[in-house]
């Protein structure tokens, strides 16, 4: 199908993620088919893929996507295992702190921790000290997984 420069064209839009109207901005060099397009909606600009809902790319599509599912599932499943272990492991730890009436230190940069300590992080919450990473890093356990954060005690 022949296209114009300034014409309408419905196409695949990058941003929205959605089969949407465009506006034709250039051309390849068969000077008939789109190069790139100029999304209605957004306004982004970027190069021409053709509408997802057309009847014969929808067919070659679901097929590819039906195989990414499968191996995206084995993946989030083996993950979700491995979330929950960590999740429960610091509920645990926590739970023991809480239990034995431990106040949890207070996580400064200029702060001095070492393996095992009950700490409260502003933004991650409350966390247990899993190992000196490094002599200016501690690994910490928090509710969402473990984090590496930076201790400055021994620098001026």
């Amino acid at each position: 199908m022949a296209h114009k420069v300034g014409s309408d064209i419905d196409a695949w839009c990058t941003r929205c993620r959605l089969d949407t109207i465009h506006v034709v901005v250039s051309l390849k060099a068969d000077g008939e088919t789109a190069k790139r397009a100029e999304c209605k909606s957004c306004g982004g600009q970027h190069n021409y893929r053709p509408p997802k809902s057309g009847p014969n790319t929808k067919t070659k599509r679901k097929s590819t996507k039906t195989k990414r599912k499968t191996s995206k599932r084995k993946t989030s499943k083996s993950r979700r295992g491995t979330e929950s272990r960590k999740t429960v492991d610091w509920s645990e730890r926590v739970a023991a702190f809480q239990t034995a009436g431990a106040e949890p230190k207070k996580y400064t940069i200029r702060g001095e921790f070492a393996a095992d300590d009950f700490i409260d992080h502003v933004k991650f919450g409350l966390g247990v000290v899993i190992e000196l990473a490094a002599t200016n890093k501690i690994s910490v356990m928090f509710e969402d997984g473990p984090r590496t954060l930076i201790m400055l005690h021994g620098r001026a």
